[in-house]
């Protein structure tokens, strides 16, 4: 975006949180998940909302420095703030549309977020100029390759597992009733294609709406595909577990898809060339 297409402040508008924070840590022990939406107004009007069920790690800072700024603290409120805006690249507009941001606005929101939950000028500036010398490594795994999240869908009907693909602004979805983490190479695995989902879902975990289950996050991180058509896939997942080659491809029937491990991350071929999905790549229905 440029400079001259950012929106302007709004004179009398009060910069503030207008809610108090409200999570539950997660089985793995490095994450929280939101209980409830924290709602963040920005000078210029503009509403920002986290919704429940965000995964968040707060603010990663390495166990060196955790002395001088640990992971936890007065700026938790800011610091999930700032994590939804790297995991989004996007803020709302007044008008009640969406707009890019850059990851500088996002650290300058970081920095001001910070000063409004009272945090001392010297500990949010060290956090500011930490965001601003390595962010850029967490802004790039978020944005460089597409991602994928796994679920586990429970409590409408018969329990499943949801592996859903980003592309462009939304989720390409395929369901199986039987989790792909657990088969090995050669193993095939029947599943049927649904409809797109909202990107919200690539770190969400909780109730899902209209009262049909919740689901459970397993598994997520960047995907990578090699020459992608419409009824065939071969992609490469690298999640926080999951990781390995996999076959996705469409019956000739056009009604169920199957899911195969290839084989593990380490055994794909070496010196392969491989493709990003093209944000304008859509998958068929």
């Amino acid at each position: 975006m440029k400079p001259s297409d950012a929106p302007e402040r709004q004179p009398g508008v009060l910069r503030e949180f207008l809610n108090p924070l409200r999570v539950e840590e997660r089985p793995d022990g490095r994450t929280w998940r939101l209980l409830e939406e924290l709602r963040y107004r920005t000078r210029r009007g503009e509403l920002v909302t986290v919704p429940a069920g965000f995964v968040t790690d707060f603010a990663s800072i390495p166990r060196i420095f955790w002395p001088l700024v640990p992971p936890l603290g007065r700026y938790n409120r800011a610091t999930v703030l700032h994590d939804w805006l790297y995991r989004q690249a996007q803020a709302p507009t007044t008008p009640g549309g969406w707009r890019n941001i850059a990851r500088a606005e996002a650290d300058r929101l970081l920095r001001a977020a910070m000063g409004d939950c009272g945090v001392p000028w010297l500990t949010r500036w060290l956090i500011y100029l930490g965001v601003r010398l390595g962010g850029w490594i967490v802004w790039r795994a978020h944005h460089a390759a597409p991602r994928f999240a796994l679920l586990r869908h429970a409590g409408h009907g018969p329990t499943h597992f949801d592996l859903l693909l980003e592309q462009d602004t939304a989720l390409a979805t395929w369901q199986f009733d039987a989790s792909p983490t657990d088969f090995a190479p050669g193993q095939e695995l029947r599943g049927v294609r649904l409809s797109d989902h909202r990107r919200l879902y690539l770190d969400y975990e909780g109730p899902v709406s209209n009262g049909r289950g919740q689901v459970t996050r397993l598994d997520g991180g960047t995907c990578v595909l090699r020459e992608p058509r419409p009824d065939h896939l071969e992609l490469m997942l690298h999640g926080r577990s999951w990781q390995g080659r996999f076959r996705l491809e469409r019956d000739a029937a056009g009604d169920g898809w199957s899911l195969t491990a290839v084989a593990d991350l380490f055994g794909f071929e070496a010196g392969t060339l491989l493709g990003q999905l093209p944000g304008a790549f859509i998958f068929p229905p």
